[in-house]
């Protein structure tokens, strides 16, 4: 497996807080994952950093159980909705960040439950197969896309 680089521009964080917030956390989760040699090529997968989340194959709520994982969307035609429920039904507290490794041809998506606000972020790559995406809790009931 190769891992194709492009050349990255570092946002300033404090004007575009979503976009470097979100090229930081990419590039954490592939050095977590893996080690990479200079052209990309995985020379050794990981054991540490990001908890292998749950595989899904079908829309899901998620939980404070998901916090801190990566999440395995896997589905090659029905689309993938992820529901981020308010903090008493989904028992988050503090900070709590969700990733998602979209595995399959679907489209994988969040979506706000009731009392939820969800920010997509500017610069916000489109969803994928194979790309990594997130929501980040940044308050009571209130998350950003990554």
């Amino acid at each position: 497996m190769q891992i194709i680089r492009t050349a990255w521009t570092i946002p300033d964080p404090s004007s575009d807080f979503g976009s470097y917030f979100a090229i930081e956390n990419i590039n954490n989760i592939l050095q977590a994952l893996a080690t990479f040699d200079a052209n990309g090529n995985i020379l050794a997968l990981s054991s540490n950093g990001y908890i292998a989340g749950r595989v899904l194959t079908a829309s899901a709520s998620l939980s404070d159980s998901d916090s801190g994982t990566l999440i395995n969307a896997d589905h090659a035609s029905v689309p993938i909705v992820l529901t981020i429920p308010n903090d008493a039904t989904g028992l988050w507290n503090n900070t709590a960040i969700v990733s998602v490794y979209q595995a399959g041809a679907a489209a994988v998506s969040f979506a706000a439950g009731s009392g939820v606000t969800l920010h997509v972020g500017a610069g916000i790559p489109a969803a994928a197969q194979y790309g990594i995406y997130g929501v980040l809790r940044v308050g009571a009931n209130e998350w950003v896309t990554f």
